[in-house]
């Protein structure tokens, strides 16, 4: 285990004492910050609920991306409908014309 040291020098008493009372005011509030975020921190809530709501509905859903899921559950009750998929049809593929490369028709 390592030991480590600061050592402070001071003029006056004063100085010194002025800088324990600061020292104390700061940590203070660094502690009370700390203790104030874990007992109420109602922060970001929201979208934990948010997130759990679209990973429990896409569980239900998995033909659904989250990203869809996502926006489905964050609207209001009323306006959620089941979204619709989309099926995207590919082109045959004799509608694809060939592509040839020649050695001649190269700019260098």
């Amino acid at each position: 285990m390592s030991k480590y040291s600061l050592t402070i020098t001071f003029q006056t008493l004063e100085e010194l004492s002025d800088f324990v009372t600061l020292y104390n005011k700061m940590y203070n509030k660094a502690e009370e910050k700390k203790t104030v975020k874990t007992i109420s921190d109602k922060r970001g809530s929201k979208t934990v609920n948010l997130h759990q709501k679209a990973k429990e509905y896409r569980a239900l859903n998995p033909e659904l991306s989250y990203r869809q899921c996502l926006i489905f559950v964050s609207k209001p009750e009323q306006e959620q409908q089941q979204p619709e998929l989309i099926e995207v049809e590919q082109e045959p593929e004799q509608n694809k014309k060939s592509f040839e490369i020649y050695e001649d028709n190269l700019i260098i």
